[in-house]
């Protein structure tokens, strides 16, 4: 379990620059038990941070640096990762802002950067959506995040999976809608091949002008690399109106309770 755990923790500073007692002392009590405690900030601009990008940053890289230099202190060599989360004030409320637009993704690209400069593991927020069901917002949200932090590179792990009204609240069915947009944005990253067999200059000089490709034997050999949604719809308008409209979060919570009901 030491060198491969199923399970992690990690403690959250008080931002600004402040440490509180019981998630120092739950951070020693995992490492002695050899559990990885990574260290979390989560500032919120404007109240824990200053109001720019840049300045935010600082206040969530030194409260994670501060907390990695206490753990390792006191248990030297213990696993930890850097694991800075960004939230934004929403300037006409107070409240913390859900809508959030660039800020958290630019966030993350400079994390990244950070943690990947000083040879630490990384964990950065995936998504957390401020949408409080799974609909237009939570897709975009979960997609740009999902994306951006993909594209970043070394990052080790992903958090937030699941999470809607900026995770306050965990949704069985956002678990699986993530799943899909993790497919989507990993499959993108690959890119595709470009070989003599993919560019299929053979086969499509086989086929000839004004044929088709459906009986080709190379149709039949890759028919299955395309990628094919569980949850997107594919149907025509007509049938999805004898579908009851049925939306993908539909699709999400019928099989989020057949995984409940069947899995062993």
């Amino acid at each position: 379990l030491q060198a491969r755990p199923v399970v992690s923790s990690f403690a959250c500073s008080i931002s600004p620059l402040t440490w509180d007692g019981e998630p120092l002392e739950a951070a020693l009590a995992f490492a002695e038990a050899g559990v990885p405690c990574g260290i979390t900030a989560m500032p919120v601009s404007t109240a824990g941070a200053p109001t720019t990008l840049a300045g935010h940053l600082v206040i969530a890289n030194a409260d994670v640096l501060s907390g990695i230099t206490i753990l390792q202190s006191l248990f030297p060599g213990s696993p930890t990762y850097y694991n800075p989360f960004s939230a934004d004030m929403d300037l006409m409320t107070g409240n913390m802002d859900a809508a959030w637009g660039p800020g958290p993704m630019l966030f993350n690209y400079a994390a990244a950067q950070l943690g990947r400069r000083y040879g630490i593991p990384m964990s950065l927020g995936m998504n957390g959506t401020g949408a409080k069901t799974q609909d237009w917002q939570a897709g975009v949200q979960g997609a740009l995040l999902m994306m951006g932090i993909l594209g970043c590179g070394d990052v080790d792990l992903l958090g937030c999976t699941g999470g809607i009204d900026s995770s306050r609240v965990f949704s069985y069915e956002q678990v699986l809608l993530d799943c899909e947009l993790f497919q989507i944005a990993s499959e993108m990253l690959k890119g595709f091949p470009v070989t003599e067999e993919h560019l299929a200059v053979s086969v499509i000089d086989e086929v000839g002008p004004g044929n088709h490709f459906l009986g080709a034997r190379h149709t039949r050999k890759h028919m299955r690399d395309h990628w094919r949604g569980r949850f997107f719809t594919s149907a025509t308008w007509d049938e999805w109106e004898a579908d009851n409209r049925r939306e993908p979060k539909d699709r999400a919570n019928e099989r989020a309770k057949e995984i409940i009901a069947t899995h062993e």
